[in-house]
């Protein structure tokens, strides 16, 4: 009989805050064990977890990435994706889940067991949809919004000219692919950000889990401007940002008069959101709002060291 024992598996880089919040909320949500590559071999969140029976840390110190057959760790995809696969390799039964520590599966309340038990045993690899987090422009609520993929008409639609910035992640400022669950054991040539890659010819994802399944991969893609602020110079030298969205933040950067009143505004609409938006991202099935304490189950675990 299949196992529905659940397996989480990240390489992070994030603060204390973040991955507590990414330990505790998996955890609650029926994770079996989490298997965490830390980019930083002196990440300060080690001490919380290295006592905890279900967390397996791994340093990823230069002998750990030699040891793995990285050659050359200075690239972060390159050591991303090898960890990543090893985290896959070293897990025996039921299914591996990966993603990255800015990441929350939701399923509106249900643990991993409720939605996979129903899973046919041909199913191999489950993909669960992105939603990301946008900010209301005036209203400052007890609700989190979050916004998923559109179609390309909707993103015009939606978004008017702003949605020129964003078109080529219809409609989302991070990636649209959402975060896979694969069975453990299966022969697989490498584990990728997104989903598995077989060794044979076939598709690398048997199910996609939408909205219409209650499902979504809450990616907290930016906290604010400080937060985008201050990792946008290491971001524009890597590969997550999309072409337009980069050239629209060089050239708010070479503002000949406010450079950060031009980033600001750039923010606000490429990560904003307002009621006119909400209501047409609804009618897309693209749209959730949550009145969440995300952080309540690391508040619970870890207490203050929690909180920020």
């Amino acid at each position: 009989m299949a196992s529905d024992r659940v397996t989480i598996v990240t390489v992070i880089r994030e603060t204390l805050e973040t991955t507590l919040r990414f330990v505790a909320w998996h955890r609650a949500m029926g994770a079996d064990a989490l298997r965490i590559y830390f980019d930083d071999p002196d990440d300060p969140a080690i001490p919380f977890l290295e006592p905890l029976e279900y967390v397996a840390v791994i340093r990823c110190a230069p002998a750990f990435w030699q040891s793995i057959g990285v050659a050359d760790p200075g690239v972060w995809r390159v050591r991303q994706l090898a960890a990543l696969t090893d985290g896959y390799r070293a897990v025996a039964e039921g299914w591996v889940a990966v993603l990255d520590g800015d990441e929350l599966f939701w399923f509106d309340g249900r643990p991993f067991q409720e939605v996979l038990s129903g899973m046919a045993a041909e199913v191999r690899s489950i993909r669960v949809v992105t939603a990301e987090l946008v900010f209301h422009r005036t209203t400052q609520g007890s609700i989190t919004h979050f916004r998923g993929p559109v179609s390309l008409s909707q993103c015009t639609q939606i978004y008017g000219l702003a949605g020129f910035i964003i078109r080529r992640g219809n409609g989302m400022a991070g990636h649209r692919d959402g975060k896979s669950l694969t069975r453990a054991g299966l022969s697989l040539k490498r584990m990728r950000a997104h989903f598995a890659v077989p060794t044979r010819r076939s598709p690398g994802t048997d199910i996609v889990l939408t909205q219409a399944d209650r499902a979504w991969l809450l990616h907290f893609v930016t906290l604010g401007f400080d937060h985008w602020r201050g990792r946008l110079e290491r971001r524009l030298r890597g590969n997550g940002i999309g072409l337009r969205l980069k050239k629209a933040i060089v050239t708010a950067m070479d503002a000949p008069l406010d450079r950060e009143q031009a980033l600001r505004a750039l923010f606000d609409t490429v990560h904003g959101i307002d009621d006119e938006q909400i209501a047409r991202l609804q009618m897309a099935s693209a749209y959730l709002g949550l009145d969440v304490d995300f952080d309540a189950p690391a508040k619970a675990l870890f207490g203050p060291a929690a909180a920020g």
